[in-house]
């Protein structure tokens, strides 16, 4: 048959743009929106690359009122529509963007099958009642033709808006295992190192690291915490990093990240959860951090937050969310111990490699996507 076109309308993480990099049978349209300009190029013939602008519909984003700028802000995708033009199936992600309610639109008027990732863990989230949310998620769930779940744990989700399983596959994402990979001289390092990816937030437990890291970092000769991203917290680590507690990257790129967790001895996510009005609306769904962190051969030290013990699997140190004495007795554990560091690397690079080897998770989610169209 001939070869069939589908549209990925997505962001511009780049981590997400090289997955859909490894479809072999379909021709990608890979639809990236942005507020800001984003160049990508590829060398794949199949893969085209294509950034449209968000555009705010209403003279101001409501979603700023409550600090939510981003996934949750009134924003369509310019001329998005005139983009899908000739495409054979749609793929979004999540079940609440107002661009996503662009693109379920587009689809049922022409007709055209739409795949939904979901991330989400938490049953009846917010979204799924809190309008104009609601009213997206409704449209959007009406529309799907299939649900590809990123964890078995998404499927509390799923399960508290009454989606069939049979419209569900479960299929882990994935990362680059050759560009993720253990650091051959780590273990011959007689300094340790912590390191902390991600967003800059209290939900993601960089509170709760910080002031453990502050009680430890005399105890051990050459203790190092690395820490890099961007957030709410910025400021509050500019000015440690200033004062020398620690060691603050800003944004390191994606090109850039391998070689960042090649510096590290431990990599540690204490997320927690976020609540808006008392109500939780976030919380660890599956980390694209931790299945690199995974993938470079790192021990962990985590919590129970959303999918993380699925995604982790058995043998890393998960501890209760906010718990800081357990907290602080899983980093100590692993910083006095180099054997138990090494071994528990080693069984995580193994897991990355078994569950998280980003081609062939692109395979399966391209084979499940496929059958649509057969």
């Amino acid at each position: 048959m001939n070869r069939k076109t589908i549209a990925v309308v997505r962001g511009n993480r780049q981590n997400v743009i090289s997955f859909y990099e490894n479809f072999e049978e379909l021709n990608v349209k890979f639809i990236s929106a942005s507020f800001k300009p984003f160049k990508y190029r590829s060398g794949n013939k199949n893969f085209e690359f294509i950034n449209l602008p968000y555009y705010n519909f209403l003279k101001f984003d409501p979603a700023k009122l409550f600090n939510q700028y981003g996934n949750l802000s009134f924003a369509f995708i310019r001329n998005l529509e005139e983009y899908l033009e000739g495409v054979d199936i749609i793929n979004i992600s999540d079940t609440y963007y107002f661009s996503n309610l662009q693109a379920v639109n587009w689809a049922k008027k022409n007709r055209v099958p739409v795949v939904t990732v979901v991330w989400c863990t938490i049953p009846n989230h917010i979204t799924t009642w809190f309008p104009p949310y609601s009213f997206i998620t409704k449209k959007i769930v009406e529309a799907t033709d299939l649900f590809i779940l990123r964890s078995k744990t998404a499927l509390i989700f799923t399960d508290s808006l009454n989606i069939p399983r049979s419209k569900i596959k479960v299929i882990y994402k994935g990362v680059d295992l050759q560009k993720f990979s253990s650091s051959p001289v780590s273990s011959h390092r007689s300094q340790i190192t912590i390191l902390f990816t991600g967003n800059l937030s209290r939900a993601k437990g960089l509170d709760d690291l910080l002031y453990v890291y502050e009680m430890i970092r005399g105890r051990y000769r050459g203790l190092r915490l690395i820490i890099a991203g961007d957030g709410e917290m910025k400021k509050e680590i500019e000015k440690k990093n200033r004062d020398k507690v620690l060691d603050y990257r800003g944004f390191v790129s994606y090109e850039k990240l391998p070689d960042l967790y090649r510096e590290a001895d431990i990599f540690c996510a204490p997320s927690k959860e976020a609540k808006i009005f008392g109500i939780k609306y976030w919380e660890e769904y599956f980390s694209y951090a931790l299945m690199e962190a995974e993938a470079s051969g790192l021990p962990i030290v985590s919590t129970g937050s959303g999918g993380i013990g699925e995604e982790v699997g058995n043998g890393n140190s998960l501890v209760a969310w906010g718990d800081l004495s357990a907290l602080k007795i899983a980093l100590e554990s692993l910083i006095l111990d180099k054997n138990k560091r090494e071994r528990v690397g080693r069984q995580n690079r193994a897991r990355a490699e078994k569950f998280f080897d980003e081609k062939i998770q692109a395979q399966k989610t391209e084979a499940a996507i496929i059958k649509l169209l057969l």
